[in-house]
């Protein structure tokens, strides 16, 4: 399973990618089972019989969707393009948290209640910040 992911890892920014997981099923033995699709082929996918039969609606994927047949239920979503984050709090956490997210190149956004982040921390607390993240 850590070769699919490394796949979604390499591909993930340079083409459309889709990730599709078997959510519903009668024999629950194929449950969790996933499926990587790119560019109208499968990259990677288990032998259930399932992927032949939304081959074609995975193509048209381009917001989180159940797609479903008499016998499965699968949950595609698109997982191409820069991953994001999203901190709600501006407090002493978002700020290591914030780093460590750019230093695996994902976006950030950071939503906070005070104008400034950081503001409801003390000054102290700050530059103590400030000096141990100038050191790394």
């Amino acid at each position: 399973m850590t070769e699919f992911y490394q796949k979604i890892q390499d591909l993930v920014k340079s083409q459309k990618t889709i990730m599709a997981t078997i959510v519903k099923a009668k024999d629950e033995s194929h449950l969790g089972e996933k499926a990587l699709f790119s560019e109208g082929e499968y990259l990677e996918r288990t032998s259930h019989p399932v992927w032949d039969e939304i081959k074609e609606q995975l193509a048209n994927i381009t917001t989180p969707k159940l797609l479903t047949t008499t016998e499965v239920g699968v949950f595609a979503e698109v997982v191409s393009g820069t991953p994001k984050m999203i901190i709600c709090g501006g407090g002493h956490i978002s700020m290591p948290v914030s780093k460590i997210a750019k230093m695996l190149d994902f976006e950030v956004t950071l939503m906070t209640v005070w104008p400034l982040p950081m503001q409801n921390v003390s000054r102290r607390q700050t530059m103590w910040y400030v000096k141990i993240s100038a050191k790394h």
